[in-house]
């Protein structure tokens, strides 16, 4: 994955093709599309995925969003709800990167050892509480990420 990073100010984006456009939030303020840029073509042909906004901070975006408002680009496929299963994946998704956090901490034997008793069962206890989000009233669409417990407070 390559990040580009420019200075808003000193470089606008020419779209050559903007495809494939869908509103991606319900109260129609964003159209996420496949843009392919001028002064990208080289790097991305088929073009990237891309999302405009009314209140978007650059002039290109909100100029992208006021044309395919305008039908410029063709028609805007409506917003569609996430799926139970894709929220599911989604919240799963916060909660593993957690406890991939969690293991890289309690799986080093020299730093483990160093915790007190009752940090490593701080540890446990919150270990737990992020296998649990998934059984927690209303999961998927509400769920609460317990807190990391601090070292400080422990030792």
């Amino acid at each position: 994955l390559i990040f580009y990073c420019f200075d808003a100010k000193d470089f606008i984006m020419t779209p050559i093709s903007i495809t494939n456009l869908v509103y991606s939030r319900e109260d129609k303020t964003a159209i996420d599309c496949n843009v392919v840029f001028q002064e990208l073509a080289s790097r991305f042909p088929d073009g990237m995925p891309y999302t405009a906004s009314v209140d978007d901070v650059e002039e290109h975006t909100r100029k992208i969003y006021s044309d395919a408002i305008a039908g410029v680009y063709g028609p805007i496929a409506d917003w569609v709800p996430p799926s139970l299963e894709e929220l599911s994946a989604l919240a799963r998704a916060q909660r593993d990167s957690r406890l991939v956090e969690l293991d890289s901490i309690v799986m080093n034997p020299l730093r483990y050892a160093s915790f007190s008793e009752e940090y490593k069962t701080a540890l446990a206890t919150y270990r737990q509480a992020l296998l649990d989000v998934p059984e927690q009233d209303g999961f998927p669409y509400t769920f609460i990420l317990p807190e990391f417990p601090q070292p400080w407070i422990y030792n």
